[in-house]
């Protein structure tokens, strides 16, 4: 097939355009042709560089109507059978391909978002059974018209660590020897709920004095300060570390004791299905995907959201069981590795193309 990918992601990369990226080459390596359609300058250029992905600039304006005639001229002179978008501005621009000049149109649902063109695709790819049933209920997505299709997991690459491997990671991002490291992935953002685990850490740190919370990921001109200011109020600012988006976050994956994700909103997940795959175990919120891919008392435990002393509670009784950390993170990777691999993801994503393409 010829496929064009389109994403609305800027310099920045998030879960969704890495996901479309990662797919976009899996696809060419799988036979297929594949274009990406992104905003000039996005992350996404420099992401599929040396692969045989071929990127097309857009500004994804939707009028005048000179851009989306531009790209119906592309998928016409290219031959393109499927357009599939990823982002909210990406799918409304796939969308109007589609109503304009009827260009089979298929979109992934990475998040949870009332938004009217939902219901206008051809059809949804949902990253979970709860993300399903938002896109039912609230955007009047025909149920025949979404299927579920987890977002898979590079487990050659989130992998467990060696003792060796851990121990220069640690030393490498200024962490002691002796420390008990619960990492939080992702960007820093109110959906993603950081400020409930600064505001654990106190009650964590009364019986571990040598826990660090270890956060990864770009933070937002808001929410990143207000976490902040927390952490100085709590007088955290030794026990609190700071690292911004790093190329290789599955080194410090392998690096962690517990992963933590307090999100308030989670439509799949996927911080916490790389760190199963590393072996670590998760501390997540009871709520979205992780009812879906977190096997609690196998793989991890579940809490209330916004419940920083269940949060507490359970990560402490995790630190205060090495052994049961130790297995927690050996189901965890198992269930990844056969639940969540990307040769079935993909068969499954070229089913959904197969079912909205004209017959040739």
């Amino acid at each position: 097939m010829r496929i064009l990918q389109i994403t609305s992601g800027g310099r920045k990369a998030n879960g969704a355009v890495l996901y479309a990226a990662d797919l976009s080459k899996r696809l060419c390596e799988r036979g297929h042709d594949v274009w990406m359609l992104t905003p000039p300058g996005s992350f996404v250029a420099g992401a599929i560089a040396g692969s045989k992905v071929r990127h097309e600039p857009s500004d994804l304006s939707r009028w005048p109507l000179a851009e989306l005639k531009r790209v119906r001229d592309l998928i016409r002179r290219e031959g393109i059978d499927v357009v599939h978008g990823h982002n909210s501005r990406a799918f409304n621009f796939a969308v109007c391909l589609r109503r304009l000049f009827g260009i089979p149109c298929v979109s992934t649902a990475h998040s949870n978002k009332i938004q009217v063109h939902w219901c206008l695709a051809d059809r949804i790819i949902a990253v979970s059974q709860a993300t399903r049933r938002f896109h039912c209920r609230w955007n009047l997505v025909r149920p025949s018209r979404i299927s579920v299709i987890h977002n898979p997991i590079d487990t050659q690459r989130f992998r467990p660590l060696d003792a060796a491997e851990r121990q220069q990671v640690r030393r490498d991002i200024g962490l002691p020897d002796d420390a008990l490291v619960l990492l939080i992935a992702g960007h820093v953002i109110a959906r993603k709920g950081q400020l409930t685990a600064v505001q654990a850490m106190p009650r964590i740190l009364k019986k571990f004095p040598q826990a660090r919370l270890v956060m990864v990921g770009h933070e937002s001109a808001e929410y990143g300060p207000a976490v902040r200011a927390e952490a100085a109020r709590l007088g955290l600012n030794e026990q609190v570390q700071w690292l911004p988006s790093r190329d290789d976050v599955e080194q410090v994956f392998g690096a962690a004791d517990l992963c933590l994700c307090p999100s308030l909103d989670e439509p799949f997940g996927l911080t916490a299905c790389e760190a199963l795959a590393c072996e670590v175990p998760v501390v997540a919120s009871r709520l979205g995907g992780f009812l879906e891919t977190i096997q609690p008392d196998r793989s991890g435990l579940l809490v209330p959201r916004k419940d920083p002393d269940e949060l507490a509670k359970a990560t402490l009784s995790l630190l205060q069981q090495p052994s049961q950390r130790q297995a927690m993170g050996r189901f965890g990777r198992q269930w990844v590795v056969e639940h969540l691999g990307s040769d079935s993801h993909d068969t499954s994503v070229e089913g959904v193309y197969r079912q909205v393409c004209r017959p040739s």
